[in-house]
């Protein structure tokens, strides 16, 4: 399932402060650090439990990733870590792993490896079968694990507008749950450099411990 939904910025004046307004003299001064130096103004907080990176996809296309950069990718699980946290066996319970190979395991064990695995379990901290890690990749890291899904699901709960819409448009975060059926990567993009600075702005306006940092 795909879908798209928007979270709109606004240019307006000081009166607006404490919504997903953006007041001007924030948007002057990011005007003039890109004119000095072509990058994107911050707001830096003097600290923060949280990073939310953002790195430039296109022109004027920007995507966040919280607490991890969206260059990398996860080192690939092992079986213990696949029972534990995909299929909900305890990897120390033989009685169970070894009911879930008779019943699974001939889809990613030939049957020499099949009857040794069985036999020794020494196959726990090896890393899983290559087509289970792709569909964790595509499954549950894209709607979930990934930074570029955290942040998604960080920012959507976040009451970053207040419902109304007076003011001349600045442009929107636009939220992608799955691009088209069977892609279901999350993630969160902006539409301009305006609209990182507004974010940060409104986070610290918020509260929130987060610092958005621009991935080079």
């Amino acid at each position: 399932m795909s879908k798209i939904t928007r979270r709109s910025f606004i240019i307006s004046g000081a009166a607006a402060l404490g919504s997903c307004f953006v007041p001007s003299w924030l948007l002057r001064r990011a005007a003039d650090f890109e004119k000095t130096t072509g990058g994107i103004y911050i707001e830096t907080p003097d600290s923060a439990q949280n990073t939310l990176y953002v790195i430039e996809q296109s022109h004027d296309c920007y995507q966040f990733a919280l607490n991890g950069r969206t260059d990398t990718l996860p080192q690939q699980i092992t079986w213990r870590e696949y029972f534990t946290d995909q299929v909900y066996i305890d990897p120390d319970d033989l009685f169970e792993v070894r009911k879930w190979l008779r019943e699974e395991g001939s889809w990613y064990f030939d049957r020499e490896n099949l009857r040794y695995a069985y036999r020794h379990m020494h196959f726990l901290d090896d890393q899983v079968d290559d087509r289970i890690w792709e569909n964790y990749l595509e499954g549950a890291y894209a709607v979930h694990g990934s930074p570029e899904a955290q942040a998604l699901h960080y920012l959507s709960k976040l009451p970053l507008s207040d419902g109304k819409r007076q003011g001349d448009p600045l442009g929107d975060l636009k939220y992608y749950y799955g691009t088209m059926p069977g892609a279901d990567w999350h993630f969160v993009t902006a539409d301009n450099k305006q609209i990182v600075t507004a974010l940060q702005h409104r986070l610290r306006e918020l509260g929130e411990s987060t610092e958005v940092v621009i991935q080079s």
